[in-house]
């Protein structure tokens, strides 16, 4: 048994006691919603990023498979955050309005301490590369890709925002998340984003 679901097994076995038969089945699924809701988030997804070490951010990494954002210091992990993407996750952003989140090399290129989604960091998004190949199609590349807050509507969801991928192509953490990265995060810090 998982160490850390000791509470739910707990619980579970108290209703199992003090609740009749006919509503034992309905707190029985609520339990194991709520277990699952642990399991994908991680005992330590509920309670603040793990982040080591002070000073500013030398590169970030993006997992879009994992949703997770990884910042490094002098080249070693020093935390990361779950995030949300693009409302079309899967495959690199090719098309303005296409709902996916850029793959490749690009960099911090701004910051904005008044964005509609808190405040945020500016990726360079499109490149060369992703221009040239949406002008061969036809098409505008897009841009405006950040890394943000949440919107003001949304704020109170905080990390359970991360249940479903909501962004224009943006890669999305909670506004105290943000303004770590704001605050530790330079203008020109590179940032590599993988499938």
């Amino acid at each position: 048994m998982l160490m850390g679901y000791w509470p739910l097994v707990i619980l579970k076995r108290m209703l199992e006691v003090l609740i009749n038969d006919k509503m034992k089945r309905g707190v029985i699924v609520l339990i194991f919603l709520f277990g699952a809701i642990l399991i994908y988030f991680g005992v330590t997804e509920l309670k603040s990023a793990i982040i080591r070490g002070t000073g500013n951010i030398d590169s970030i990494q993006v997992y879009k498979s994992k949703r997770k954002l990884m910042f490094f210091r002098n080249g070693d992990v020093s935390g990361e955050f779950r995030i949300s993407l693009g409302f079309h996750p899967k495959g690199k952003k090719r098309y303005e309005k296409d709902g996916k989140t850029p793959e490749g090399l690009y960099e911090i290129d701004g910051k904005n301490p008044k964005s509609v989604a808190h405040k945020n960091l500016g990726i360079s998004y499109p490149n060369q590369s992703d221009r040239s190949f949406a002008s061969r199609a036809g098409q505008k590349a897009g841009g405006a890709i950040k890394i943000h807050g949440l919107l003001k509507k949304y704020r109170k969801l905080g990390k359970l925002h991360r249940f479903y991928d909501w962004t224009a192509g943006c890669i999305a953490v909670t506004d105290e998340e943000v303004d770590y990265l704001y605050e530790n995060t330079a203008v020109g810090t590179p940032i590599r984003i993988l499938p």
